[in-house]
């Protein structure tokens, strides 16, 4: 009988070869599938190649910090000779849906995709230590980082679309770490660098600030260390625009936001009524924390900021902000006293978003692949692609509800949680939707 050699191994060890693993797949996956949005990335490059600076040529439609990450890529291209923008235009009779890829060298979102792939090895560490630290529970926090590990939506976004999000994700884990262990300048600098990578986390500076008024339970000491905190912010920041005001560019940094208004109006509607039920959160979320035992500061702190950046990313909720919401998921499922669905919610919706993710973008995003590795052959993704696009739309609108309706239920299970014992109603009511997730 062949014995399994993960039977000895230590759950450290267990965790180091799922990292390793999960690396594996988004680096392997890297290499062959491209998104289209990796064009908008490399034209950011290209600007900065060329001397403008991150918003120095239109196209870059980005928070500035990322255009630096992407800056410092760049300088490391140069350095070793690796390719990252295309001399001419790879295939000029494509079909205008895969014209966006033309811009750039496979070996560009390979770059980048690594160092998204780093940050998911560390943002699974930072859970571990997050929860073990939380719950004094080690086999719950090892669960938990073995979720974050292979959850489906993370691994896509990384190894095939290729955004950033991870980045932020991660700094905003160390930020609450930061803030529980009372370094309040680091937690400041770690807030400011995560919410100039991606806005998600902007939300929940009212529970940073009301978690340091459950500890102290002192106005004037509150004052002082959220005041440590903002230092640490305003210097990140500062050193962060810089640059951008001295080349007369900062404006263009805000298209992150106006490039997102001038889309279709049902999409900006949908967005600006997104908004109202965010400010209710950060409303509910100041009474509920001023009102709480200091004793439950922590778990007030992790509930608060899973669910403001839970509902951030819910205000334009599509398949691309997943890692954030199975982030959200986890920090949930590993701090309520009832974890009934969250199992669930966690892995449906992550494989729905993928579903989403897939059908949005399809065969096309093995164009570049094929293209330059020659298999499958390149003539029929593009025949693919056109033959599928409306079909795989379609599947698109019909199963892209379900991850909302999915990620509607984790807020409000949660919310239901937090006032437990307070409604006989409202108990009940939590009591049969959980009973959707199993026994108790």
């Amino acid at each position: 009988m062949v014995r399994n050699p993960l039977n000895n191994a230590s759950q450290k060890q267990k965790l180091i070869l799922a990292a390793i693993t999960s690396f594996t797949i988004c680096v392997l996956l890297s290499l062959y599938f491209h998104h289209h949005d990796c064009s908008y990335l490399a034209l950011g490059v290209d600007s900065i190649e060329s001397g403008n600076g991150v918003y120095g040529l239109n196209g870059f439609y980005y928070p500035p910090l990322f255009g630096y990450v992407l800056s410092t890529l760049a300088f490391l291209a140069d350095m070793f000779g690796i390719p990252i923008l295309t001399v001419d235009p790879i295939d000029t009779a494509a079909p205008a849906i895969l014209d966006r890829y033309l811009f750039y060298h496979p070996a560009f979102p390979l770059m980048f995709k690594t160092l998204n792939a780093l940050a998911s090895l560390a943002i699974g560490y930072f859970i571990y230590a997050l929860v073990k630290d939380h719950t004094k529970n080690e086999d719950t926090a090892y669960k938990m980082a073995l979720a974050w590990y292979f959850c489906p939506i993370t691994i896509y976004m990384i190894g095939i679309q290729g955004q950033f999000d991870v980045l932020a994700i991660m700094t905003a884990i160390m930020c609450v770490i930061a803030l529980r262990k009372k370094s309040y300048f680091i937690a400041g600098a770690l807030y400011a660098i995560s919410v100039l990578l991606k806005m998600f986390m902007a939300p929940c500076i009212i529970a940073l600030v009301l978690y340091t008024w459950l500890c102290e339970r002192d106005l004037k000491v509150t004052m002082k260390y959220t005041a440590i905190a903002a230092i640490g912010a305003l210097l990140v920041a500062a050193i962060t625009y810089a640059p951008l005001i001295m080349d007369g560019t900062w404006q263009y940094s805000l298209t992150f936001f106006s490039d997102r208004v001038t889309r279709a109006w049902y999409m900006t509607l949908a967005t600006l009524l997104g908004i109202i039920p965010m400010l209710c959160m950060m409303a509910l979320c100041a009474i509920h924390m001023i009102k709480a035992d200091s004793n439950d500061a922590d778990k007030e702190l992790l509930i608060w900021v899973a669910l403001l950046f839970g509902m951030a990313a819910a205000i334009s909720p599509g398949y691309q902000y997943g890692p954030w919401i199975a982030a959200m998921v986890i920090i949930m499922w590993s701090t309520m006293e009832d974890k009934r669905l969250y199992k669930f919610i966690f892995w449906v919706a992550s494989i729905f978003a993928v579903i989403q993710g897939i059908t949005l973008t399809h065969v096309f995003q093995l164009w570049a692949g094929s293209y330059y590795w020659g298999f499958p052959d390149y003539t029929q993704i593009v025949e693919l692609t056109t033959t599928l696009h409306v079909p795989m739309q379609i599947v698109a609108l019909i199963t892209s509800p379900v991850y909302i309706i999915l990620l509607a239920l984790s807020i409000i299970i949660t919310l239901m949680d937090l006032f437990r014992g307070k409604n006989d109603k409202i108990d009940k009511m939590a009591g049969w939707i959980r009973a959707l997730g199993g026994k108790s």
